[in-house]
């Protein structure tokens, strides 16, 4: 009985600490080199993911996100350090269709606006994400 209180009191405090994960707003533009893999729904993965891989922004993307060249990313207010990933982990995604070709997520098609924004290098879209020290940012909410 104590060992059941007792796990149950570790997977609380487990929770409690990924939800008050601190988020920064990321931004991205979309296009160049950024690409998509998919991970599906699996035992091994229990819900479903999207990781975008794009390049780090050689400028912060301030509140002019032009300096952002095609497929980059970069905080609001400074670059990606080198010690930082490329890659968004989107989980738990549904309603979408993704295109392959050799191997690689070549499109995606989606009534997610966000998904569909990062396939045009026209388009900007934020991310609130945190860093998970596993070598990728993962998104806590969707901005613009």
């Amino acid at each position: 009985m104590k060992l059941r209180i007792v796990f149950a009191l570790i997977g609380m405090l487990l929770s409690e600490v990924a939800i008050s994960q601190q988020s920064y707003p990321i931004v991205c533009r979309g296009g160049g080199s950024m690409h998509f893999n998919y991970t599906p729904f699996s035992n091994l993965s229990p819900e479903p993911q999207i990781w975008i891989s794009f390049r780090r922004g050689a400028q912060k993307a301030g509140n002019n996100w032009g300096a952002l060249m095609l497929g980059e990313c970069s905080w609001v207010d400074r670059t990606i350090n080198q010690n930082e990933p490329e890659q968004i982990t989107l989980l738990n995604i549904r309603d979408f269709s993704i295109q392959w070709q050799q191997g690689q997520v070549t499109g995606i098609s989606s009534s997610l606006p966000y998904l569909n924004a990062l396939q045009d290098s026209n388009l900007y879209q934020t991310f609130n994400v945190y860093h998970n020290q596993g070598g990728v940012f993962i998104v806590s909410s969707i901005g613009q």
